[in-house]
């Protein structure tokens, strides 16, 4: 199993599930090129880990004789090893394996789509390597449907697999268990309408439209609280914005002593939260404006929590996950650019004011997120099949 870094983000939480439970298959090892400042992991899971750029006695600052380094330690440490299959997390672990000369059998995993990045040198080069290096690979899985039509049409390739992403039910259910923060116990003893939003701040997650969408709300007489469950680098951002729309904010992650400047908080910034699971089961919705995603865990999360989810129509993944059962209007993602926050305003509204439609979400987010805990069975069953065979019919296996 191979990754650049150890993170927080939804991609490291798959990445050390997967290494945990490819143990029934074999020997698994984690293989990360860089720390980053993280210590220790973030999700402990048993199975050894070693850091690419502590084993190397020299590693270059260029970042071309730095993929060289790594590149030639990973092809001996696989290759030593007698590994039988590799499996690669992200763009960057995904290009090295798809070069190098590994008796393995080689896997990418996708997480995301690539329409969003912006045109550059670099940016080419990557898409370039991909194009070539995706073809020397066994399978090209990718998180969701609508993920792997891209990857085909984008590279040309046809050796593209689908596995969905999933979650440790049972894991899940010890974590519900756990004490929420102390400042959650307040928030709940206010009884206001709870909206929560789980991710990392970046402008990807296009967390400042729900600053103005709460704006509105509170126009419209609602006191709904909004709770950003993560940190990321636009923090600096949303707590400017909130100031400029006069929105009281509980700044855990700056200023911890906000907590005791508003009774009444409109935004609460609660910085990296290791379980938010009693967070989510506690709140009344979950909301997604992101841009784009891959196969969001976050809204599995949510779902398998049982809370109703308001998210937008991004690429790629929010749609095919929502409608794994039919669904009705106002629970449809909604379109996913600058001109909808009176859609996410409506809707909001009715689902606080309207029982019936509340009720009906939550149904509904039962329903799915029912669904979503089987997913576990069948996603180890196509790794499974991939590690035994070779067959090209398993194109065709699509969760």
């Amino acid at each position: 199993m191979v990754t650049p870094v150890i993170g927080r983000a939804g991609v490291a939480k798959v990445f050390h599930q997967n290494a945990a439970d490819f143990k029934k298959f074999g020997l698994v090892e984690e293989v990360v090129f860089s720390r980053e400042g993280f210590a220790n992991k973030v999700y402990e899971n048993g199975v050894g880990l070693t850091v690419v750029d502590e084993e190397l006695k020299n590693i270059s600052r260029n970042s071309f004789f730095r993929f060289i380094n790594r590149a030639r330690w990973l092809q001996n440490f696989v290759n030593s090893r007698k590994f039988t299959s590799v499996v690669a997390h992200t763009d960057g672990a995904g290009i090295m394996i798809s070069l190098l000369p590994l008796k393995a059998k080689k896997y990418a995993v996708v997480h995301g789509t690539n329409k969003s990045k912006k045109i550059s040198i670099r940016g080419l080069l990557i898409e370039l390597a991909m194009w070539v290096g995706y073809r020397f690979l066994d399978r090209v899985v990718c998180v969701s449907e609508d993920l792997a039509a891209e990857v085909k049409a984008r590279y040309k390739i046809n050796n593209v697999q689908v596995i969905k992403n999933y979650f440790d039910i049972e894991l899940l259910r010890k974590k519900s268990e756990e004490v929420p923060p102390l400042w959650f116990s307040r928030v709940l003893e206010g009884a206001r309408f709870t909206i929560v939003s789980h991710g990392r701040y970046s402008e990807g997650k296009n967390l400042l439209s729900l600053l103005f969408i709460i704006s509105n709300l509170k126009k419209l007489g609602l006191n709904p609280v909004l709770i950003l469950v993560g940190d990321g680098p636009v923090c600096s951002k949303l707590s400017e914005a909130c100031s400029t729309l006069s929105l009281s904010v509980w700044n855990l992650i700056n200023d911890p002593n906000s907590i005791d400047n508003f009774h009444d908080p409109d935004v609460i910034l609660t910085g990296f939260i290791r379980n938010p699971i009693p967070i989510l089961m506690a709140s009344k919705l979950f909301v997604m404006p992101s841009k784009y995603e891959g196969y969001p865990l976050a809204l599995c999360e949510a779902l398998v929590c049982h809370i109703p989810v308001l998210v937008s129509d991004c690429p790629t993944g929010p749609r095919e996950i929502l409608c794994r059962i039919p669904q009705v209007a106002d629970l449809l993602p909604i379109p996913a650019d600058s001109n909808t926050s009176h859609i996410w305003a409506k809707r909001i509204k009715k689902l606080i004011e309207d029982e019936d439609a509340y009720a009906e979400a939550l149904a509904r987010s039962k329903a799915l997120g029912n669904i979503i805990a089987s997913d576990k069975v069948v996603s180890l069953g196509y790794w499974e099949s991939l590690f035994k065979s070779d067959s090209v019919g398993i194109y065709n296996n699509t969760l």
